[in-house]
């Protein structure tokens, strides 16, 4: 967005920071991804005959930034900007364990690990000192964190907006190249309790190369069920969300959730889609054709086309079972 910042905000400065942020332009109809014949900005800076207009007043861009605006909006995607999961950590394998994959170039990230911050709303049983890991693809430590005011990204934490409003909680910014990553949650001293695992793509005013965002923890009953959240951005999005317990016994997890069951809820709060067994319900052909069929019938899958938003997905037992999970949200090709 470096063309408008240099072009368009010295007479719409009264409309910052609307100008230099991508999503923005999309949410509000300038930009229709995809296609820039259709996108109003492209056509007031080309004109509506196709030559360039008087925008901005100081003369036409040139013939490469012009190009460059065409090329963003004809690439323009949606993206997984931010996603969160909440759940009970415990201790040895039923910490809380959040995977993603970069695609495409390198992504910077900002990975919070929080538990105090929860009691501000109303939360029960917090983990009071969660200690935060970042793995690569080979398992290696690549970072860690335990109180984010210790170390040396106490500065860059401060000015990304991104500092938890507890001592004791821990972030970890990092720019990444295109791969797959775990972060872990746990509790200094193997404590427990509540706590929120989250990944953020910066900057959030642009697309993210983020694809896919994953939890595996403890799911318990009432308030420790897994909640994972996660925001869309850009124009609409295909997504699939899964809900996996008997999978992980093939990779040697014990106590396993035996049938888990996954709702989707909106920013409104209002329950938009859900499933008990893939099997069952109105998508079984789609969930088979899409290649994201679970290996037991008693998992969970969803797949819904979700416009700009804020989305949450619920696993719980049925029948208020526990067992340790997964729950998975990818960006449907």
């Amino acid at each position: 967005m470096q063309i408008i910042s240099n072009s368009c905000v010295s007479c719409h400065n009264s409309f910052q920071p609307f100008l230099t942020n991508e999503q923005a332009w999309v949410q509000n109809g300038f930009v229709t991804p995809g296609q820039p014949t259709n996108s109003s900005l492209w056509n007031s800076l080309r004109g509506s005959g196709g030559s360039p207009a008087n925008m901005p007043p100081s003369g036409p861009l040139s013939a490469a930034d012009l190009a460059t605006i065409n090329n963003w909006i004809a690439n323009f995607r949606s993206s997984i900007a931010n996603a969160s999961t909440r759940l009970s950590v415990q201790t040895g394998p039923n910490i809380a364990i959040a995977g993603f994959i970069i695609t495409g170039q390198s992504q910077k990230v900002v990975i919070r690990g929080l538990g105090p911050t929860l009691s501000l709303f109303g939360v029960q049983g917090i983990l009071a000192n969660p200690q935060l890991f970042l793995f690569n693809e080979a398992r290696q430590v690549i970072a860690s964190n335990d109180n984010w005011q210790t170390g040396n990204q106490v500065n860059e934490i401060q000015s990304s907006g991104y500092a938890p409003s507890f001592a004791l909680e821990s972030v970890i910014i990092a720019t990444l190249p295109p791969g797959k990553y775990t972060a872990q949650v746990q509790g200094f001293n193997n404590t427990t309790g509540v706590a929120l695992v989250e990944v953020y793509g910066l900057p959030q005013t642009s697309p993210t190369n983020l694809s896919n965002m994953s939890t595996r923890g403890l799911v318990q009953t009432g308030g420790n069920i897994m909640i994972g959240g996660f925001i869309i951005t850009g124009p609409s999005q295909k997504v699939v969300i899964r809900g996996l317990g008997p999978t992980l016994s093939l990779f040697g997890v014990q106590g396993v959730l035996a049938d888990p069951q996954l709702l989707l809820f909106n920013e409104a709060k209002q329950v938009i889609a859900s499933n008990d067994d893939w099997q069952t319900g109105g998508q079984v052909n789609e969930i088979q054709s899409s290649g994201f069929a679970p290996s037991f019938a008693l998992e969970s899958v969803i797949i819904a086309t979700l416009p700009t938003g804020k989305y949450t997905a619920q696993l719980q037992g049925f029948n208020n079972t526990t067992g340790v999970a997964l729950v998975e949200v990818y960006i449907f090709p």
